[in-house]
């Protein structure tokens, strides 16, 4: 670390020197990727003031096609999301620069340190092999990103997070784990590009509901079309995929592999099916405590039971995988027409409450 980043982090912190630094960060509402649970972290830290941002976006649901031998990928998404851009959310401010910047003045360790101390939350690519809170951990290479969110120079540790055994954790790492991980980070393999991504909460930043555009998106939802209003840039985003109710057609068609062995069971999916329906029904409940939604209660309750019959799904898959027992499949599949049914009906009950 040069003299002048030394006199500045003694000046920042009242005289003394830095050796130790956690950013604040808390259980993410949505965590069924990274690129969501690091970014949903640090807006929870904060409380419950980015419930209007949230709950008048991630309606979508989106489904790339089905292929023999693969999982099958379903997120919940907006295509307007870092590193594609950096004016995705109003209270996050992003900065986005190659490793090699990142890392040209200092080692990799003092980079995050220098950037931990500016309050910047860490995003990069690394070697999953060389982090013992990964379920790769000295047996398989995954390149993977993670957020640096804190150090402790005397213990020699770094604060991380990332889904390292399928579910969002926030855990640690020794320095020289660290270096490990980056230095033998694939290039071609990193999702990023070798970039960096700087996560810092802009102060006093608030945004409104944004009624409207959760009008394009539902809209969207239930017709699996692009919103064109508000949300342009969906005709431009994940081009070939089923999206909104479509997705289910997809589903089936991955079921039926399962069964016929042809496919791999990927957690991930119903995982997001699930995360999907729990934001639907706290978006209704914020929408009823806010006056958005009147006469809305039996569509309340019909949402709370999709989302116990989704949340029932992902455990039957993840018992699917160790039991492979077909009845589970046939028992979720006959249970997909069902929640088609029941959604597009209650969609078109909110949508019909909220003409304007």
């Amino acid at each position: 670390m040069n003299i002048s980043h030394m006199c500045l982090n003694y000046l920042n912190n009242g005289g003394s020197y830095v050796t130790k630094k956690t950013l604040p960060v808390s259980t993410p509402l949505l965590n069924g990727y990274s690129h969501y649970g690091s970014i949903f972290s640090i807006l929870a830290s904060d409380g419950d003031n980015y419930f209007p941002w949230l709950l008048s976006r991630f309606c979508q649901l989106v489904a790339d096609p089905v292929k023999e031998n693969n999982g099958l990928y379903i997120n919940i998404d907006e295509p307007e999301w870092f590193p594609r851009t950096i004016g995705y959310c109003p209270l996050i401010e992003t900065e986005i620069l190659s490793k090699k910047i990142f890392e040209r003045t200092y080692s990799i360790i003092e980079a995050v340190i220098d950037a931990i101390n500016n309050n910047f939350y860490v995003f990069m690519v690394v070697e999953h092999y060389y982090i013992p809170a990964s379920l790769g951990y000295q047996k398989f290479t995954n390149n993977h990103d993670i957020m640096i969110y804190g150090y402790d120079k005397e213990n020699q540790l770094l604060n991380i997070a990332d889904n390292f055994n399928g579910k969002y954790e926030f855990r640690e790492c020794t320095f020289s784990q660290f270096i490990d991980s980056y230095t033998h980070t694939n290039k071609e393999k990193d999702r990023l590009n070798s970039k960096v991504c700087l996560f810092s909460k802009k102060n006093n930043a608030a945004v409104d509901f944004d009624t409207m555009r959760l009008i394009d998106n539902l809209n969207s939802y239930l017709t699996g079309v692009y919103p064109e209003m508000r949300s342009s840039t969906w005709q431009y985003s994940f081009i070939g995929w089923n999206k909104g109710l479509n997705i289910y057609n997809n589903v089936k068609e991955y079921l039926t592999l399962l069964l016929e062995s042809k496919a791999r069971v990927d957690r991930r999916t119903f995982y997001a099916i699930w995360e999907h329906k729990k934001l639907m029904v706290m978006r209704i409940v914020y929408m009823q405590n806010n006056g958005l939604l009147k006469d809305s209660s039996s569509t309340l309750k019909e949402y709370k039971e999709i989302e116990k019959i989704s949340y029932k799904h992902q455990m039957m898959l993840l018992k699917f995988e160790l039991t492979r027992d077909p009845k589970l499949i046939h028992s979720i599949s006959s249970e997909i027409d069902s929640i088609i049914q029941t959604e597009t009906k209650l969609i078109q009950n909110i949508l019909e409450k909220n003409k304007h």
